[in-house]
């Protein structure tokens, strides 16, 4: 719980760093130090399973490796923002891994994640409501502080509320939880990026294929009925848009003179424009493509383009060549593979929870070396698939030793 909501943490440390000359230094180190307490505690009289230290583990001797081979790249590669020490850090991408591998069981990270939106839901509130009244958010890279109309962060932050809480309609049918997921949808246009809006739209979509119902006529009539009405009300909001436009720019440009970014994208008809993201993403395509099958070394994107790539695919084949690639299609087969074996459609959405996320803000955004729910997917999807494959064993095992005695249970 701790982990997922790391501010709980920093809120306090942040105080007591203030009192000191670097307090962003003092606040890390005091967080790092209290999550790393709790989860040394967690982890006493438990199995640990070895994968969940093999992969840190390998991580960290990949990145310390790198570093030598690559020397122009070290100080990104071991840096603190963006390198080894972020990703293998208490707060980092490695420990959701580690946690969530030793967990074994998704229904107890099911209940942290309910027991989280009692406070993320009042606290993203409260910082949009602190925003809005203030007019900007203080953004920070790097050393650099500046005021933006928008935050990035916070947007995705709020589309994961957004899905958790569509989960969590799926599993209770309570209309209430609906309304709050459509309200933190549209906070994220307010405040956020185009790009967060996106995560709730592919969950949505993975629960109009995978849910079933009790009839597989009558979940075939329902998903007919919500697609038909879908297509009605985008095709009366198509043939509206200029009347929405308005209305729009009235209320919150002229009344409450507050400017978003996304927001005015949407006025304007520039909402689909991903140009910078192709400006990054052509040379990257043209220099994979003139050297398709050999590994460049990690973070081979932020030295060929001068920033991430902004497309974990990208990423995984520019970083590993054709091993990349192939990373890349066994991840889709073993995720294609637990869908086929798995049993419970509520694991199944669960899953989906974190698959919609990650790998939708990951093709924009992001990189999946830092990406703490990818890893939280990674993890659940292979506890599944070990779960079920144990499962089928032992099923088996018990079929051919009834066989063998003759008995009528055979």
């Amino acid at each position: 719980f701790l982990y997922i909501n790391l501010s709980i943490i920093q809120i306090f440390t942040a105080r007591i760093g203030r009192l000191t000359s670097n307090q962003e230094l003092v606040s890390s180190i005091l967080s790092q130090s209290i999550l790393s307490a709790f989860i040394l505690y967690w982890c006493i009289n438990k199995h640990i399973w070895s994968i969940s230290l093999i992969v840190p583990f390998m991580t960290t001797l990949l990145f310390i490796i790198s570093a030598f081979i690559y020397p122009d790249r070290a100080d990104m590669i071991l840096s603190y923002r963006d390198g080894i020490w972020n990703i293998i850090s208490v707060g980092g991408s490695m420990m959701g891994f580690f946690i969530v591998m030793n967990i074994k069981d998704y229904t107890v990270l099911e209940n942290i994640m309910r027991l989280s939106l009692w406070y993320q839901v009042p606290y993203f509130l409260y910082i949009c409501i602190r925003a809005g009244k203030t007019g900007y958010w203080i953004i920070k890279v790097g050393n650099d502080t500046f005021k933006s109309s928008y935050n990035m962060e916070v947007g995705y932050g709020m589309s994961l509320v957004a899905i958790l809480l569509i989960y969590a309609f799926y599993k209770r049918r309570n209309v209430f939880l609906l309304l709050i997921s459509a309200l933190f949808e549209f906070l994220i246009i307010l405040f956020g990026s185009r790009g967060a809006m996106l995560p709730l739209i592919v969950y949505l979509m993975m629960w109009f294929f995978i849910s079933r119902g009790e009839s597989k006529w009558k979940a075939f009539g329902k998903k007919l009925t919500i697609l038909v009405i879908s297509c009605v009300v985008l095709f009366f909001i198509i043939t509206s848009i200029d009347l929405i436009t308005v209305y729009i720019n009235d209320f919150f440009l002229d009344r409450l003179n507050y400017y978003s970014r996304s927001l005015m994208r949407f006025i304007n008809g520039d909402v689909g424009n991903a140009s910078s993201r192709i400006d990054l993403w052509k040379p990257m395509w043209k220099y994979l493509r003139e050297n398709a099958y050999l590994p460049l070394g990690l973070y081979a994107d932020r030295e060929l383009v001068g920033t991430y790539s902004h497309n974990f695919i990208i990423e995984i084949i520019s970083n590993f060549g054709m091993f990349g690639i192939g990373a890349v299609l066994y991840l889709f087969f073993q995720t294609v593979r637990f869908f086929k074996i798995c049993t419970e459609e509520c694991e199944k959405m669960f899953l989906c929870v974190f698959m919609s996320y990650s790998i939708t803000r990951l093709m924009l955004s992001s990189s999946f070396w830092m990406e703490r729910y990818f890893w939280i997917y990674l993890s659940l999807l292979v506890v599944g698939i070990r779960k079920y494959k144990t499962d089928y064993k032992v099923c088996n095992g018990v079929l051919e030793g009834e066989l063998r005695k003759g008995g009528l249970n055979a």
